[in-house]
């Protein structure tokens, strides 16, 4: 309902949002499988996931290191800094 509620307002034409309509839905059915065919074809092991976990705390340590830099308290409104 949203791509053809979007293509009528862009085009002005029923027939052509409802072509375009019907063909993204089939086409999103069509990449939907796809994509999880592909998603069950990767393996889990626990290199895989000891590598995500590294990632994840690495990302995470440098949003602390940054928090560290600047915090969000140290940000004050500018009638703030006489109280």
């Amino acid at each position: 309902m949203d791509t053809f509620g979007i293509t009528l307002l862009v085009t002005g034409s029923i027939v052509k949002a409802g072509s375009i309509a019907s063909i993204e839905s089939v086409s999103k059915i069509a990449l939907y499988y796809l994509h999880e065919r592909a998603w069950t074809k990767l393996r889990w092991d626990g290199d895989l996931s000891a590598r995500l976990v590294v990632v994840a705390t690495r990302k995470l340590a440098r949003l602390r290191q940054l928090d560290r830099v600047a915090p969000s308290s140290s940000l004050q409104c500018p009638g703030e800094a006489s109280k």
